[in-house]
């Protein structure tokens, strides 16, 4: 959460910042963060590795309270440069986020994505 503090329009002149007599009131401004992270599986994995992969992935809804939505989703431009999953998921803060990433639970699927993919990446975003 981030806190502004917001002068009302109008008051302190031609300066935004400039002090005035009036009271600044605060906003506080709850930011979503959005988690995304791409995996590509490990040369000559099966169906079965790529359908594990998606099932251990989903079971993190379930599993983890502070994930606030999650999707995931197979590739369909299949081009070299390609990942083969997205892992798409939503937290109330960066806080919660940084909680996820401890998570004993999510500690377990880290292990099925060493098993299985040659390489991640991932991007996290206010939204």
């Amino acid at each position: 959460p981030v806190a502004h503090r917001v002068r009302d329009a109008g008051v302190g002149g031609s300066n935004p910042l400039a002090p005035t007599n009036n009271t600044s009131r605060i906003y506080r401004i709850n930011h979503m963060i959005r988690h995304i992270v791409f995996f590509k599986l490990k040369e000559g994995s099966s169906t079965d590795d790529l359908t594990r992969l998606i099932s251990t992935l989903e079971s993190l809804k379930d599993s983890i309270a502070l994930v606030r939505s999650l999707t995931v989703g197979r590739d369909i431009g299949r081009q070299a440069k390609s990942y083969d999953i997205a892992l798409d998921t939503t937290f109330d803060s960066m806080e919660d986020l940084s909680s996820y990433a401890v998570d004993p639970y999510h500690l377990e699927v880290v292990e099925v994505i060493k098993e299985l993919c040659e390489t991640t990446c991932k991007v996290d975003f206010d939204i």
